[in-house]
């Protein structure tokens, strides 16, 4: 049951959030992290109740922390950050714009190159007069 299965789901929503804590790259909405939060806690109330032998309360509150969890892990800002990290999308990207900000910083370090020679020539032709 629920119940049975709570210690995996635990196991599995800590390790979620130990990953996304180590990941600094990784940008995590506040409403991601309350939902994580708020399903472990919901997992240490279900353990409690259980203790206490309030089965079906315990059930309920298992039930919530895995709802929690799966809406977490399944959010649209989640999913996006999992099919598309920032490393593949610029590697998508880099061969697109790669060959234009080279034709760019090299018009630039020309266009630099010759405004210097101009300054040099109108130098010498002014200290030659």
């Amino acid at each position: 049951s629920l119940l049975l299965a709570a210690p995996t789901h635990q196991r599995t929503t800590r390790s979620l959030l130990e990953l996304v804590r180590q990941q600094t790259g990784m940008p995590v909405g506040d409403h991601i992290s309350a939902l994580v939060d708020g399903a472990l806690d919901d997992y240490d109330a279900a353990y409690a109740l259980v203790e206490r032998r309030r089965y079906d309360d315990a059930h309920r509150r298992a039930r919530r922390a895995l709802h929690r969890a799966e809406t977490a892990f399944f959010d649209k800002d989640m999913l996006g950050l999992l099919y598309f990290p920032q490393e593949h999308k610029l590697a998508v990207y880099t061969p697109m714009f790669a060959p234009v900000a080279f034709q760019i910083v090299l018009s630039l370090v020309l266009h630099i190159r010759h405004r210097r020679r101009a300054r040099a020539a109108a130098a010498a032709a002014a200290s030659t007069q």
